[in-house]
């Protein structure tokens, strides 16, 4: 007995061996007898080709950091490659932002000169900008949508202010005759820091408390007697934004 195949190969005893195809196809294999060449029989042997390839992508960078941003204005554009790591086309599908940030613009998507296939190891650009509508930290996601899968980038920023910290209920208290409390409120966390002295010129100021907070409370000693002082409190928020208060005036208590 003999044994041929039209695609693969066949051992002398009638082992069969598939080839690789890269697409469906059917093998025929047949029988001749040794004694007599005439007689011979035929079998069919289905082959499947293996699945394509999967397309891959990255992102690069995988984390954008905004820094500090004034609350109501637009960042300048951070970009964000969107590579084809594999070995077939990669098309994006879709690219979505959350939080406060938002995509400015993109050259990943079909135009009339190109048909938005990436190539294997070709890049498209998404450019995203951070608008912050309030103050203090934000993230946000980066996520696009290519090849069946989802990959995300993580966005950071810091929404500043330039309004300086509202200062209101400034007093002096506990007034005695070598010493005195100022306290005040701030509408947001700041430091606190009181100038005084015999004159509007002032001349003495106190250590910086770095401390943000709202209710403030500033002691001042070595006072002299039956004096009276002026003073005017200092608060800066975080984001370095200054108040600066008025004039304001106390008298120790005699000896």
């Amino acid at each position: 007995m003999t044994w041929t195949a039209s695609l693969g190969t066949i051992s002398s005893t009638g082992l069969y061996t598939a080839p690789t195809v890269s697409a469906d196809a059917t093998a025929t294999v047949t029988a001749t007898s040794v004694a007599d060449a005439t007689k011979s029989a035929n079998a069919s042997a289905a082959i499947t080709a293996p699945p394509p390839p999967s397309g891959s992508f990255s992102l690069s960078p995988t984390s954008a950091s905004f820094g500090s941003v004034t609350v109501g204005t637009t960042s300048a554009a951070s970009n964000v490659w969107v590579t084809n790591t594999g070995t077939t086309g990669v098309s994006v599908s879709s690219i979505t932002v959350s939080g406060p940030f938002a995509l400015s613009s993109t050259d990943c998507s079909p135009t009339p000169t190109w048909n938005g296939v990436l190539a294997p190891g070709t890049h498209c650009n998404a450019y995203v900008v951070f608008a912050p509508a309030t103050s203090g930290s934000a993230t946000g996601t980066l996520t696009v949508t290519a090849a069946g899968s989802s990959k995300t980038a993580a966005l950071s920023g810091t929404g500043a202010t330039t309004t300086p910290p509202v200062l209101s209920a400034i007093a002096a208290s506990s007034i005695t005759v070598s010493s005195a409390k100022i306290t005040w409120t701030t509408d947001k966390a700041s430091d606190s820091q009181v100038e005084y002295g015999l004159t509007t010129g002032y001349g003495l100021v106190t250590p910086l408390n770095t401390s943000l907070v709202t209710s403030h409370s500033q002691p001042l000693s070595g006072l002299a007697p039956n004096t009276r002082y002026h003073y005017r409190v200092k608060s800066r928020d975080a984001a370095g934004n200054l108040a600066v208060s008025r004039d304001f005036t106390f008298k120790t208590k005699p000896n």
